[in-house]
């Protein structure tokens, strides 16, 4: 069974075009419109993915993030925008746990980042923590 998903988008068109790609892969996938929506859902179920756009009608994407991370463990979040820039606006502590895709996404891109950030962890893909003095 795959770990669940959550969307994010305030276009519920491309919502239901992610979930539709997503789902014929065999992922479960949620949906929500705003922040809002993706912080209560996040509190009734736990999701090991969330895929976010950086613009939603009330609140920025990062601070869902931070929320999302803090309090509801999301283990891992890919940034759906057009901005380039945002990645410069993501607190440092969460960077690692974060991606950034620039709209538009093809299916494949798609389909292909949300496999690599379901990957499991290795001891290979974890920062080092010892440094030298």
């Amino acid at each position: 069974m795959t770990p669940p998903i959550l969307i994010v988008d305030d276009d519920e068109d491309i919502l239901e075009l992610y979930k539709l790609i997503l789902e014929d892969e065999g992922y479960r996938v949620d949906t929500a419109k705003n922040g809002k929506e993706a912080l209560e859902k996040a509190l009734k179920k736990s999701y090991y993915l969330v895929l976010l756009d950086f613009v939603l009608p009330d609140v920025k994407g990062t601070d869902i993030a931070t929320e999302l991370c803090i309090k509801q463990k999301i283990t891992k979040i890919l940034f759906i925008t057009g901005y380039s820039h945002i990645f410069d606006f993501i607190d440092p502590i969460y960077k690692q746990k974060c991606k950034v895709l620039l709209k538009p996404i093809s299916g494949d891109v798609l389909v292909e980042s949300v496999r690599e950030a379901l990957e499991p962890v290795t001891m290979f893909d974890v920062p080092e923590l010892v440094t030298t003095i």
